[in-house]
């Protein structure tokens, strides 16, 4: 009896040692058999489960091994101890996973780089707080002093009273595509900057050649507008020699013409009888009309001259292109002198009626200004407004807000702060918002081939900006005529740009 419970015990201390292949072997039916058989069954049972249990773990570690980052379970302490870490940790950190068993050797939280170790921490609190999962990149300093990019993919376990047991979570190696991310963001700040310099120089090329037209315009506009001002000259110059020497004599021959004509009435108080010759020869010439005309004609020529002599004043005045100082100058005279230029234009044609001018002129001191181009910028604005008057549709002009057929309103004013401002309105067609962004762009134009040349506004708001520091601004829709306002300071020299 004491052997057999010997061997009871004997099997029993074997088993308590993990020696699970031992049985307590006993024969018989007594109590002590019946409590081996009992104890034979409990460890075939213990045995059977730790087989499958050490299996599952092989499929575990195995599984484990298999990943490429590294797996852990740790307990969220202020040394952050782990329990377990797979053997990917050493690929990682180049430690290897027993120095973290338990702390053994040292802490993980220890080679969390110093700038992200904070955040780590922070964000891995706030999410098991809320019970959430947490994903975290961060880096960490390996054992050769490298720095590597992990991402951290946990969650935390919990048990049934909600406390936190431990974290389990993966660790991946993130640095490769942190670096092509990196090199990604360079090569798109690259592009970025590429970009940028393309489209600065696009716009440098863009402003160059917009500054080619312009001078192109400009030069064209110019060399156009200072023949035109030769040719006037030497028109103005060839007229004004002979009227002047008619002019001059006009006053000679009234003289004469006055004492012939008071001879010829005193032959006729002191000689009533003259002979029939002469008799017949006053009657075929009508000496009496002859007496009462010729002091008009004379009157009349003398009218005439002065007229040719304004004109060719005028003339002369819109000349002055050749000026290049400035000058005090009467904006009026200039104005005057324009439309002078372009009355055969105003005037009645067999298809359009004359073109009415009103102006309203205010009381304008000398403005200091080049004479000849501000004439440059009326005769543009006038010939615009002309041709749009004389091309527009048939209904405009039953419209009301047209008052009369065709009119062009000058009017003139004082601004405030030593500034003059001209409006030359007209009540034709107007202009429609695409074709007023444009109208002072060089080469533009509306009119048909060979009517136009697209230079006259853009060469005029150059005149107006940027030779005199002014504003010339179009104000226009469709229907409702259009006005361009010129506004420029009275003494230019002294007007800060």
């Amino acid at each position: 009896m004491t052997a057999r419970a010997a061997r009871l015990v004997t099997a029993s201390n074997n088993f308590s040692k993990g020696e699970l292949s031992d049985r307590a072997q006993l024969g018989g039916s007594d109590e002590i058999a019946q409590i081996a058989v009992a104890f034979n069954h409990m460890v075939d049972r213990i045995q059977s489960d730790t087989e499958v249990l050490q299996s599952s773990e092989k499929r575990f570690r195995t599984l484990v091994s298999n990943i490429t980052g590294a797996v852990y379970r740790l307990v969220l302490d202020s040394d952050w101890k782990i329990e377990f870490v797979s053997d990917g940790i050493s690929e990682i950190s180049g430690y290897p996973a027993s120095d973290f068993i338990n702390n053994k050797v040292r802490n993980f939280n220890k080679i969390i780089h110093p700038d992200d170790a904070v955040m780590v921490k922070r964000m891995i609190d706030k999410r098991i707080f809320k019970k959430q999962n947490y994903i975290l990149e961060y880096r960490i300093i390996r054992a050769d002093s490298s720095l590597r990019w992990v991402s951290d993919k946990g969650q935390g376990i919990f048990n049934e009273n909600g406390d936190l047991l431990w974290l389990d979570g993966v660790i991946f190696d993130i640095t490769k595509r942190k670096q092509a991310e990196a090199e990604l963001h360079q090569t798109l700040q690259l592009k970025d900057r590429l970009a940028e310099v393309a489209n600065h120089r696009a716009q440098k090329l863009k402003q160059t050649l917009q500054d080619l037209q312009q001078t192109q315009a400009q030069l064209i506009q110019t060399e156009k507008m200072s023949s035109l001002g030769q040719m006037v000259a030497g028109v103005a110059h060839e007229i004004n020699n002979p009227v002047n020497f008619i002019h001059a004599n006009l006053s000679h021959v009234s003289t004469y013409t006055h004492n012939l004509l008071k001879l010829v009435d005193l032959y006729q108080e002191k000689y009533p009888q003259p002979p029939a010759e002469i008799e017949d020869l006053i009657e075929d010439s009508d000496l009496e009309f002859i007496n009462e005309d010729l002091p008009s004609i004379l009157s009349s020529m003398h009218s005439g001259t002065n007229r040719i002599r304004e004109i060719v004043l005028s003339l002369r005045n819109f000349s002055r292109l050749d000026e290049s100082d400035l000058k005090p100058v009467n904006i009026h005279e200039g104005i005057d002198s324009t439309l002078l230029i372009l009355q055969s234009a105003i005037k009645a044609k067999p298809n359009f009626d004359e073109i009415e001018i009103v102006k309203n002129y205010g009381e304008l001191p000398l403005v200091e200004c080049y004479a000849g181009q501000l004439n440059q910028v009326f005769m543009s604005i006038f010939s615009n407004s002309i041709y749009a008057l004389q091309n527009r549709p048939k209904d405009v002009a039953s419209e009301p807000k047209n008052p009369s057929f065709s009119q062009i309103i000058i009017t003139t004013s004082m601004q405030k702060s030593g500034w003059v401002k001209i409006s030359i309105k007209d009540n034709g067609p107007g202009i429609d918002g695409a074709v007023k962004s444009k109208i002072f762009d060089p080469f533009f134009t509306t009119k048909p081939v060979g009517q136009g040349t697209g230079l006259g506004l853009s060469v005029s708001y150059q005149i107006v900006v940027d030779k005199h520091g002014g504003k010339l601004e179009c104000i226009s829709a469709v229907g409702e005529g259009t006005e361009m306002a010129i506004e420029i300071p009275i003494a230019r020299s002294k007007t800060k740009l």
